[in-house]
């Protein structure tokens, strides 16, 4: 949830906190091969699980763990990356931290054009952004596209981290520009 806008639920940071626990206990009552998959909140509630799964001096008994972040707003691209480190936002009750080192290998997975997972890097033009907001209309606020995206075999971007996890990005091309997609849907 995302209070205020969801006015009868926690903040995001609260909800974030309550997710990463959740799905702690999830994975520590699983056997074998886990994959754990988050989707825009979803996703920063991953980059904190793994934080502290990376922290966690007993993390033998959650091995083989991979994680996947669709349309992560605290990614490099993603808009709370926009902020200095360490911002607090007070409304969300959320301190943007950029996903810390871990042993665990993610795949990120990015929709070129969405606002809340890759922001213009020039915000100064006024016609990216407006292109970036209506992607995120039509990509980011659309469950649909995540689960029918298909991920290229190859044109990933790895980066090991310093614990030895791998992190692989994937930035999904638009078929289309999303500024002129509200022209396509009137036909």
């Amino acid at each position: 949830s995302v209070w205020p806008l969801t006015f009868d639920r926690p903040t995001m940071g609260r909800s974030i906190e309550i997710g990463a626990t959740t799905c702690l206990g999830l994975l520590e009552a699983a056997a074998g091969e886990k994959t754990v998959v988050g989707i825009s909140q979803g996703a920063l509630v991953i980059d904190r699980l793994a934080g502290q799964l990376a922290n966690n001096p007993d993390q033998t008994k959650i091995s083989q763990v991979t994680f996947v972040a669709v349309a992560d707003p605290n990614r490099p691209g993603g808009v709370f990356a926009l902020l200095p480190k360490h911002t607090y936002i007070p409304i969300l009750n959320l301190t943007n931290d950029q996903p810390a080192a871990s042993p665990f290998d993610t795949t990120v997975i990015v929709q070129q054009y969405d606002a809340v997972a890759n922001f213009p890097d020039r915000p100064w033009n006024v016609i990216s952004d407006a292109n970036a907001l209506m992607g995120m209309v039509y990509y980011h606020f659309d469950p649909d596209w995540y689960l029918h995206v298909e991920i290229p075999s190859n044109g990933g971007v790895s980066v090991t981290n310093s614990l030895g996890g791998t992190t692989t990005t994937y930035v999904i091309p638009s078929p289309h520009l999303p500024l002129t997609q509200p022209l396509r849907d009137i036909g």
